[in-house]
């Protein structure tokens, strides 16, 4: 898998419900957390129709990820929600194959991230979703949008 395109992005301000998973229980962790996000937080300053899966963090245990949507201003999100503002970056843009599992295509990444000419930037990564009905793992225009940086800038 190689990238569909590089992109510097632009500030994003995300608002959403955040939480860890082992890798371990990570596949219905998350699926469970966007079940949670859909059905029970309504996100005041919304910004566009897309839904954002923000990898937060990781550790030799397991990840943070945070469902999210875009927001105007992170000041009026209620109390609950998660805050992310994630700077201008850049970021190589993958197509996520619609029949395959999402799983792959991040584990694809991490491998051409390992033997490529780029390195992560470690900044945040994240899965956009282009609506709700987006979030089913077969869906179409899924794209994974990983921070990058030339490999001898480290």
């Amino acid at each position: 898998m190689t990238p569909d395109r590089f992109e510097t992005g632009r500030l994003h301000l995300f608002g959403g419900l955040r939480r860890q998973h082992t890798f371990a229980g990570a596949d219905t962790g998350i699926a469970r957390q966007w079940q949670e996000f859909l059905t029970g937080h309504d996100v005041p300053g919304r910004v566009g129709q897309a839904y954002f899966g923000v990898l937060c963090g990781s550790s030799p245990d397991g990840i943070e990820y945070m469902c999210a949507v875009e927001v105007a201003s992170l000041t009026d999100l209620p109390d609950g929600l998660g805050r992310m503002r994630v700077p201008p970056q850049h970021y190589a843009v993958f197509l996520h194959p619609h029949e395959a599992p999402l799983r792959g295509t991040w584990e694809a990444v991490l491998a051409w991230l390992a033997r490529g000419s780029w390195q992560s930037a470690h900044r945040p990564d994240f899965e956009r979703y282009p609506s709700a009905d987006g979030l089913r793992p077969a869906a179409a225009g899924i794209e994974v949008w990983v921070s990058v940086q030339p490999r001898e800038a480290l």
